[in-house]
């Protein structure tokens, strides 16, 4: 299953960049303290599917702003335009990032989205999260709701990274999530990242899912920092019977091979 920013999904959804997307949006306790900062995404998503010849694509650009009101308060603002080949959606988004000590804050942002045929979609997502330089760990809900056929799904989830040596990071994160079809699924997403050099990082890692059947992924992919804020990412997945939303709750089932390349740019 996969996790999708706008997305989010039956057990992943969205987007997240290279997989890590939503990590490198979630505002960090000293991002939160710089007073002002900007935060650009862009990631282009390539599928292969292996039962048709029908290729498709998603491209999402997120530009978030970070603004301190107060020592312990920040102010989120976020833009997000997500293309498919059935047309683009536009999400805004807006919300507090509550720093209650220097390792643990708080994040609420409510969305108003527009699709391909200005239909409105709602989006709350709100997470408490503690973070060190070496480990964190969050607990994320996510909810989405579809005016266009009065539909719904929520996703929470749960997860952490640890960095047991200075090279070596661990990540974990449970999905759990309900719709208006009264599905429930779930799934989890592990990975591995090795920083060979101040330049080069190394990811691998696997999904499992489970719905009306068993689903799983294979992960592979690098990081190469251009500079301290300019991050390029590449991941390559293998898929079996991934299940994901897009940008509706109408779950499809994926079987092949994805390619997805990243920029992250922080100033």
């Amino acid at each position: 299953m996969k996790r999708r920013r706008t997305c989010g999904g039956t057990g992943f959804l969205v987007t997240a960049a290279g997989c890590l997307l939503t990590l490198f949006l979630m505002p960090t306790p000293d991002a939160a303290a710089e007073g002002l900062r900007s935060i650009t995404t862009v990631t282009a998503d390539y599928y292969f599917p292996s039962s048709t010849s029908n290729e498709s694509y998603y491209v999402e650009t997120d530009e978030v702003l970070l603004a301190r009101l107060l020592p312990a308060l920040t102010l989120e603002a976020k833009v997000t335009r997500n293309d498919f080949p059935g047309g683009p959606q536009h999400l805004f988004y807006l919300g507090p990032v509550v720093n209650f000590t220097d390792t643990i804050y708080a994040v609420a942002v409510y969305g108003l989205g527009l699709d391909a045929q200005t239909n409105l979609i709602h989006e709350v997502d709100v997470g408490f999260n503690w973070e060190t330089d070496t480990s964190a760990a969050f607990i994320e809900f996510k909810g989405d709701y579809f005016t266009a056929n009065a539909s719904w799904y929520v996703l929470p989830s749960l997860g952490g990274r640890l960095h047991l040596l200075p090279p070596l990071g661990l990540f974990g994160e449970y999905f759990m999530s309900w719709d208006s079809s009264h599905q429930i699924t779930g799934a989890f997403w592990g990975e591995t990242d090795y920083t060979l050099s101040p330049v080069v990082t190394l990811r691998g890692g696997f999904t499992v899912s489970f719905s009306r059947n068993l689903g799983y992924s294979f992960i592979a992919g690098t990081d190469i920092s251009i500079t301290q804020d300019i991050v390029v990412k590449y991941k390559f997945s293998f898929l079996s019977n991934v299940v994901e939303y897009l940008t509706a709750p109408t779950p499809t089932t994926s079987y092949g091979i994805e390619n997805l390349v990243s920029l992250d740019w922080k100033f």
